[in-house]
């Protein structure tokens, strides 16, 4: 039997429309709201179609849905005529399966998936036409939105994205060119990098958390919160593996207040919210945000304590380091004793050559590190612990605080005696 070519030609037109609707939702939801403003000073001639998408998204949207649905079924029924021409006893199922997948690979995963990788150039030329239809099916999509409303469901206002990653990648490049300082360009890079990191890479470690047992009483509490000015302290039974609450500082003052000194802390303690390593931050900020809470504790893999982590180090990751009223602001370099000093990790290794008398040598200007910091990693080849010692050239460096990879401080002494080998 002859099949018809008119019908073949037709279906093949519905599969095709298919495929634009299908492309053109992608494209056009893909679109940032500094994409769709720029777009419409580059195509002006289709300015006004870019301005009814930007105040009214939603609608553009429902036509395109109603568009879709309406060529496949359209498309599924002319399939199904001319399966039973050709094939009387099994045209139904035939066109049922055949054009599942013909809608499913050329009506909806390629058309869409080609919209994700060119999405501004396949928006510009379909923007007018949707517009268009948007105008024509405006009466059929207020009778759905009614029968949705009346059915008892909520109508939701579309967002699309402000800007995207790429745009910000773009935008960091160009940063002269729009006017953006150094500490802004850090800072965007920071937000972007953020959404990288895991928990793991921002906590305090467990050799740096400071614990109280839950034995301990408020004098020790006080004695703590003095010492190192934090305002929340995690509490442990019997073993750091085992927190069971974390003791805020204000929690503390009814209880001295009513001269009770003698109170076990691990009855003051709040619950505490556990979270895995492997989270990402981006997530973990969210939590702490929704529930309010500022500390979480980090388990590992086995349900230990591998750290902790504070809403303050998740905004450090961004802003940089932030200093409170209980920080005490350390100088930069502080003698200590005959030839000893705390340094900042920072300092800049020249200087604390000088500082000792110890002239540089060719070995030296040819490293690719300026401070203490950089000597320390580039000659232990990994990341300092708190206590670790270095000895170089006739120094001893001893790490005294790594915060978040940070090496903060250092205690650098002179060795008498000769000059000690680089480790």
């Amino acid at each position: 039997m002859e099949v018809p070519k008119a019908d073949l030609f037709l279906l093949a037109l519905f599969v095709s429309l298919s495929a634009l609707f299908s492309a053109s939702e992608t494209a056009l939801v893909s679109l940032s709201k500094t994409k769709i403003l720029s777009l419409m000073k580059t195509t002006p001639s289709k300015a006004k179609a870019w301005e009814f998408f930007l105040d009214d998204p939603q609608r553009v949207l429902v036509a395109i849905l109603i568009g879709n649905n309406l060529v496949n079924i359209t498309a599924s029924a002319l399939a199904t005529s001319l399966s039973l021409k050709i094939f009387p006893n099994l045209g139904v199922g035939f066109a049922i399966g055949i054009m599942t997948l013909v809608i499913l690979f050329f009506g909806e995963i390629t058309p869409k998936g080609l919209a994700l990788r060119y999405s501004e150039d396949i928006a510009k030329r379909v923007i007018y036409t949707m517009y268009l239809l948007s105008l024509v099916f405006y009466p059929v999509a207020i009778v759905f939105s009614k029968i949705v409303e009346l059915l008892g469901g909520e109508s939701k206002k579309f967002l699309y994205p402000l800007i995207t990653r790429e745009e910000l990648e773009i935008l960091l490049s160009r940063g002269e060119e729009v006017d953006l300082e150094e500490e802004e360009r850090k800072m965007i890079r920071s937000v972007i990098d953020l959404g990288d990191k895991v928990v793991r890479e921002i906590m305090v470690p467990r050799p740096d958390m400071v614990c109280l047992e839950s034995t301990s009483d408020v004098r020790d509490a006080v004695r703590v919160v003095e010492d190192y000015g934090h305002s929340r302290i995690p509490i442990f039974e019997n073993d750091i593996d085992n927190i069971i609450g974390i003791l805020y500082a204000k929690d503390l003052l009814p209880v001295i207040a009513a001269g009770k000194w003698d109170e076990k802390v691990g009855r003051l303690a709040r619950s505490p919210y556990f979270v895995p390593e492997t989270k990402p931050v981006k997530e973990l900020f969210e939590e702490l945000r929704q529930r309010k809470i500022h500390i979480a504790i980090v388990i590992d893999e086995y349900g230990g304590t591998a750290g902790l982590v504070t809403m303050e180090d998740i905004l450090e990751e961004i802003v940089g380091e932030i200093e409170d009223e209980y920080d005490k602001e350390l100088p930069p370099v502080e003698k200590v004793g005959e030839e000893v000093y705390v340094v900042d990790g920072k300092m800049n290794l020249d200087e604390l050559l000088e500082l000792f008398g110890i002239e540089g040598d060719s070995d030296l200007e040819e490293r690719d590190y300026d401070t203490v910091a950089g000597l320390l990693f580039s000659l232990l080849g990994r990341i300092p612990r708190t206590g670790e010692e270095v000895n170089f050239k006739n120094l001893k460096l001893k790490v005294l605080e790594v915060k978040r990879n940070r090496i903060k401080r250092v205690m650098v002494l002179k060795e008498e005696g000769g000059r000690a080998e680089e480790d």
